[in-house]
């Protein structure tokens, strides 16, 4: 017999569960900072450096992936503004940091059943196969740094509830992959991640675009503000996992894609550059676990 699914939860009682459990801290105060110059039109390369070297945990995080095989550089990157400048980008650079620092509120790393690399990998690949629809195909409409920045934070609200309900949700982490897997989550505890996690992310001032992502990206008919935004990290996700779980992208459900953004063609040549650098990408993504 299936176990039927409870209603929806209004926003406040998923408020008051998670306050009440106490689980999730706030982000540590140099997220906080990150938080600033991600939402700050004026942030520059010394900005970012300035708050990196404050922590020697990032600043060893920024060396590694300024000298991973995914970026491929000949001459060994030995300082943090190096690595920005030369490497990474700014832009890239506050993004990844951002997304390891919200992440350090959770700690999911103790759960031995949370699918971590997978997790991370599905980030990667989202934040990047965003991007690149974006620089190749929506150039005028949105910025690729903020695809890449939504791409990679898009799924917070898993982490959230995994580290909320462990023991709840441990069936659910040991078996189940793909794109139902969110759905699962809400049948099983009554919360929807992408709710948590919207909530979390505006209780924590991140940008209102980077909140309606989280919130909505699940959503093929979503026609709110910053629709396409929100509508192209969704589908980049979406064609994330189909591409690491070995679905053809001609399966996905025309109601998902975004026709007048991105046509099917466009994003199997997207699609391809995950082919090519799969990879170089899966590494990188370690990088972040």
């Amino acid at each position: 017999m299936t176990e039927a699914a409870p209603d929806i939860l209004p926003e406040e009682e998923v408020r008051s569960r998670l306050l009440i459990l106490g689980e999730i801290p706030p982000p540590p105060a140099i997220a906080q900072e990150l938080i600033r110059l991600v939402g700050s039109e004026h942030a520059d390369i010394q900005d970012v450096v300035r708050v990196v070297e404050k922590s020697p945990e990032m600043a060893a995080r920024v060396l590694r992936w300024a000298n991973s095989a995914y970026y491929g550089q000949r001459n060994k990157i030995i300082s943090v503004k190096d690595g920005i400048i030369r490497v990474l980008g700014v832009s890239t650079a506050n993004s990844l940091l951002l997304a390891l620092a919200l992440a350090s509120s959770f700690e999911v790393r103790k759960i031995t059943f949370f699918p971590i690399e997978r997790f991370w990998y599905l980030a990667v690949a989202t934040a990047t196969l965003g991007q690149e629809l974006a620089q190749q195909h929506c150039k005028d409409k949105l910025s690729p740094g903020i695809v890449y920045t939504a791409g990679l934070i898009h799924n917070i609200g898993l982490l959230a509830l995994a580290t909320a309900f462990p023991e709840e949700l441990k069936p659910i982490f040991s078996k189940q992959k793909g794109p139902s897997l969110n759905s699962l989550v809400f049948q099983k505890i009554g919360l929807d991640p992408c709710v948590a996690g919207s909530w979390l992310a505006k209780r924590w001032g991140l940008p209102e675009d980077l909140v309606r992502v989280i919130r909505h990206h699940k959503e093929h008919s979503y026609e709110g503000q910053q629709w396409e935004l929100v509508r192209l990290v969704g589908l980049a996700a979406l064609a994330s996992e189909y591409h690491l779980d070995g679905k053809a992208l001609s399966d996905i459900p025309s109601e998902f894609r975004v026709d007048e953004l991105i046509n099917l063609a466009a994003l199997f040549s997207s699609v391809e550059y995950l082919n090519k650098r799969f990879d170089e990408l899966k590494n990188f993504s370690q990088l972040l676990v």
